[in-house]
């Protein structure tokens, strides 16, 4: 006769069900294995799969999802780290009964690592950047916290939940004891060492909770003098918790110490707490009243409190008209819960950070909790001060961070015990367990998209973040992405074509028209209204021209729904600072000034220092000279690993790649033909830091770029010395460029305005426009004024002329015409797929044959598109009557949906030993252009020595 089958063997870490139908299992063993639970576990790195696992009765009431747990994986049930990801009955879920399944090992954690939205948002996020949710999973749990650094396993001490049963049950048998023994008396010796060697052998299975207890399992005879005492009678009144003739008063003592601590204590604490020896400790261990677990601690025992608080100040602000109104506006959405996002459009030093705290403080009342990005590091500090100034508890989150520190912080963060997350990108992800609204202070900046897989844009994963969780979000800058005012336009464009709509009356029967009548195919005629007959741009103050876009050209799922904000004056009525453009053009022609600093910034530096002002300089180009070049045959010092130019360091003396950190050093002759005459050209910070000091010497000059400013702490301190007034010219890249408010600077001044403004990049002229208003937001914040001086080979540039007269509107209304042209973002959404090997003719032939792949799925929906656009525009003509919906029937006939570039060499076609080529497709469907890419990158093999990344929303296009 065969062996029963044996359904929940966790030894063999399977469930063997028949190759037969589930039928024929016995009703027990069906109603068994339906009311198991299943969990679906996904793991780190590239493996995208969630597979399905049973959980043993053990740990079904452990186990959740967010918690990190160990299963067996592949043919060698190899054990393996994975993420919970969701939690099912097996019976629920039909497509499991015909699977074999394996068993969930152990738990990793004894709580949740992330709530259900969390788990939600990283879904989201690896559908909508095309990774793997393991990756995802990474990325939102920091390396310290998934090793505990700054943690260390301690045994502590608690008291059981079932205490007085325990204690009962202890005194029943005793009772029963001393009555038997009464009846047949034995010798003093057996009748003291009687009843502990059956409270010892009863509570034997408490002992095996852990090694500790189990070491003192065979130590029954260390408490015999106690068991004597036991008999003795007891006066305290302690001891009405628990028979007198059980525990001594030591004992009962210590018991109560630990009961009403409230806290899980080490051996050393409860020792020091009771004022006791380990004997009495040892001996309620054995007896079951006290037991033991392991569990992580904090090495420096701090994770009570925030790190660094500071007494919050009251402080009375005065606020202006524009602040007042985007406070009432923002608040009214926290009070309500409801998700709405808020573009706060404010010029450089109209109080937008007040706003912020403002709107923070609404929350705060109503026992919310508040995350603030900010894009530098830089920021941080000087951002984290303000924020500690007005909240009791504010916790910071940033890459300069050690693993133990930011363990530390994400701790205390998950508690709820913090207020405020102040921090970079990936504070989008603090475990805030009541966020109720998320600010991303200066919106536009590019250091909010991650740089490696998982390739998110923060911006994006807070807007849905606040989505899920139904709370605001407020996105300020004083020049917004063009993602983000396209979205605020095509909003209040959208709002105007509702309120049309719902007063459209029927020409032949002049009732009003239905709007319920078919939702969707309303939406979608009102988004063709919308690009026939409404304007692109409604700047503030009525000084941007329009645009109007036509049919086919709008992206048709507008990124985000956005609500402007406008804030167009500074607070106290202060003035925008000039600005004065230098033409170096007739410097360089007229061989007026030699170095970086000409003629007209040297004497506005040297009237504001001897007037008692602060300078600050931009130079967005670091080490000391940009290029090395032999003038006797034209070659250029280059990385053997990369297609690009060293830069001459100088204090190190080394040229230097910086993209893989190759370096050599600085030659004093040509590698190549020998000629001693080599030449170090171009401007970084480092020798614009020479050159000022030289022309100033009695001058404190302070630099700030990612040479000088690599130790812990480094920005603060920096800062603080500006602050202070002990720096006068503070100088560097982009790092001193935004978010600083420093009254006291009169003078800003930008050393070369064109450095990012000719690269093969669609968004170069936003990038400069951005930077160069952003600098010279930093000055003119007090009465005493400022002065922007702007050196540039391209005065008459729209993006520099716009910037020097601080006008975002006219800067607009020049750049989205051309997007729109060349259908680039705003206007579709774009994938850019970078493909590198070490061959380049192999790597060349593998991007053309993903071009071709693309090119062959994109066919095929292009194809499906037309077969539903055909069969939608006979169904609308029942609903489209008079000549503008004749208009948008026309414009509802299918056409071709994306745009495929490449592949091309990459503007940098050799990194780091790699051979880079890049492909781009664009469409104006994000789902539809999803899944092509999807599909695509899913069925092509990839030869060895070859690789390749998809950037969703790329930001970096070279």
């Amino acid at each position: 006769m065969p062996s029963q089958l044996n359904l929940f063997d966790v030894d063999s870490c399977k469930v063997n069900l028949p190759e037969e139908k589930s039928e024929e299992l016995s009703a027990w063993e069906l109603d068994d294995l339906a009311n198991r639970l299943v969990v679906g576990v996904v793991f780190p790195g590239g493996y995208g799969a969630v597979l399905d696992y049973l959980v043993p009765s053990e740990l079904a009431e452990k186990i959740d999802a967010g918690m990190r747990v160990m299963v067996p994986l592949g043919r060698d049930n190899h054990l393996t780290l994975g993420y919970c990801v969701d939690v099912k009955s097996y019976g629920n879920v039909p497509h499991l009964k015909d699977k074999t399944l394996k068993f969930v090992k152990s738990l990793i954690d004894d709580k949740r690592l992330l709530n259900d939205n969390m788990i939600r948002l990283t879904h989201w996020i690896a559908g909508e950047y095309l990774c793997p949710i393991g990756q995802v999973l990474e990325a939102m749990l920091p390396a310290g916290v998934r090793s505990g650094a700054g943690t260390r396993l301690t045994t502590v001490l608690f008291v059981p939940d079932d205490l007085d049963k325990i204690l009962n049950d202890l005194q029943n048998k005793f009772n029963k004891q001393s009555q038997s023994q009464t009846s047949q008396p034995h010798s003093t010796q057996s009748h003291a060492s009687q009843p502990h060697t059956t409270q010892s052998h009863t509570t034997q299975p408490h002992a095996t909770q852990s090694h500790a207890s189990q070491s003192h399992a065979t130590q029954s005879h260390a408490t015999q003098p106690h068991a004597t005492q036991s008999a003795q009678p007891k006066t305290s009144p302690a001891q009405n918790a628990a028979p007198k003739s059980i525990l001594t008063s030591k004992q009962l003592h210590v018991l109560s110490t630990l009961r009403g601590s409230g806290a899980l204590l080490t051996m050393r604490e409860l020792q020091h707490t009771a004022k006791c020896s380990a004997v009495p400790i040892d001996a309620l261990k054995r007896f079951g009243l006290i037991r033991t677990k392991t569990i992580r601690r904090t090495k420096n025992e701090t994770d009570e409190q925030p790190a660094d608080n500071i007494t919050t100040q009251p402080v009375q602000h005065v606020l202006s008209d524009d602040q007042r109104n985007a406070i009432d506006r923002i608040k009214i959405a926290i009070r309500e819960r409801r998700n709405e996002v808020f573009l706060l459009h404010g010029v450089t030093g109209s109080g937008k950070t007040e706003v912020y705290i403002q709107a923070i403080r609404e929350a705060v009342d109503r026992n919310r909790q508040a995350i603030v990005l900010v894009p530098e590091i830089s920021l941080t500090p000087q951002t984290v001060g303000r924020f500690k100034s007005r909240f009791r508890d504010v916790a910071v989150l940033h890459s300069h961070l050690t693993d133990a520190e930011r363990h530390h912080q994400w701790s205390i963060i998950a508690s709820g015990k913090i207020q405020v997350v102040v921090g970079t990108r990936s504070a989008v992800f603090a475990p805030l367990p009541r966020v109720g609204l998320i600010v991303i202070d200066e919106e536009h900046e590019n250091s909010f998209k991650q740089g490696t897989a998982p390739r998110y844009h923060a911006r994006d994963v807070a807007r849905k973040r606040a989505e899920f969780e139904e709370i605001p979000l407020i996105l300020g800058s004083a020049t917004p992405s063009m993602e983000s005012w396209y979205a605020t336009t095509i909003t209040q464009s959208q709002a105007k074509v509702d309120q049309k709509t719902s007063d459209k009356v029927d020409d032949e029967t002049g009732d009003k028209v239905d709007k319920n009548l078919d939702d969707n195919l309303d939406k979608k005629i009102n988004s063709q209204f919308v690009a026939q007959n409404d304007s692109l741009v409604d700047c503030q103050n009525n000084s941007a021209a329009t645009e109007k876009v036509s049919g086919g050209t709008v992206c048709e799922d507008v990124p985000f729904s956005c609500t402007l904000i406008s804030m167009p004056t500074r607070v106290k009525g202060l003035a925008l600072p000039r600005v004065e453009i230098v033409d170096l053009r007739d410097e360089v022609r007229a061989k007026l000034t030699r170095g970086a600093i000409h003629r007209q910034l040297h004497s506005a530096i040297s009237e504001t220092i001897n007037d008692h002002g602060q300078v600050i300089l931009l130079l967005n180009r670091r080490g000391f000279s940009t290029h090395i070049q032999c003038p006797a045959c034209g070659e250029v010092v280059k990385c053997t690993n990369c297609d690009v130019s060293l830069t001459h360091h100088w204090k190190e003396e080394i040229a230097l790649c910086h993209y893989c950190d190759y370096q050599i050093n600085a030659p004093n002759r040509c590698p190549q033909c020998g000629f001693l005459g080599i030449r170090y050209n171009g401007f970084g910070t480092e020798k614009l830091e020479l050159e000022i000091k030289n022309r100033f010497p009695n001058v404190n000059v302070l630099r700030m770029d990612t040479d000088t400013m690599q130790g812990h702490g480094t920005h603060e301190k920096a800062l603080t010395l500006f602050r202070e007034g002990k720096v006068q010219i503070l100088l560097g890249t982009q790092m001193i460029a935004k978010g600083l408010d420093f009254p006291n600077v009169t003078l800003v001044g930008v050393i070369n305005a064109d450095t990012a403004l000719h690269l093969p990049d669609f968004r170069a002229a936003e990038r400069t426009f951005h930077l160069i208003t952003q600098v010279a937001g930093r000055t003119g914040r007090s009465e005493r004024g400022g002065r922007v001086i702007v050196q540039t080979f391209t005065p008459d540039h729209p993006a520099i002329q716009s910037a020097s007269m601080h006008d975002y509107a006219n800067f607009v209304a020049k750049e989205l015409p051309i997007r729109k042209l060349l259908g680039y973002p705003p206007y579709s959404k774009m994938i850019r797929i970078v493909i590198r090997g070490v061959a380049e003719r192999m790597t060349h032939d593998f991007a053309a044959e993903f071009a071709q792949r693309l090119r062959s799925e994109v066919d095929l929906q292009n194809n499906n598109d037309n077969n539903e656009h055909a069969n939608k525009a006979q169904n609308k003509n029942l609903f489209i009557q008079n000549k503008r919906t004749n208009n948008a029937s026309e414009s509802t006939t299918a056409k071709k949906t994306f745009k495929i570039l490449g592949p091309a060499p990459a503007p940098f076609a050799r990194l780091r030993g790699f051979y880079r080529f890049h492909l781009h497709i664009f469409g104006k469907n994000s789902e539809q252009l999803l899944n092509v890419v999807r599909k695509t990158s899913a069925s092509i093999k990839t030869p060895d020595k070859i690789q390749w990344i998809i950037d969703v929303d790329p930001l970096d296009m070279l």
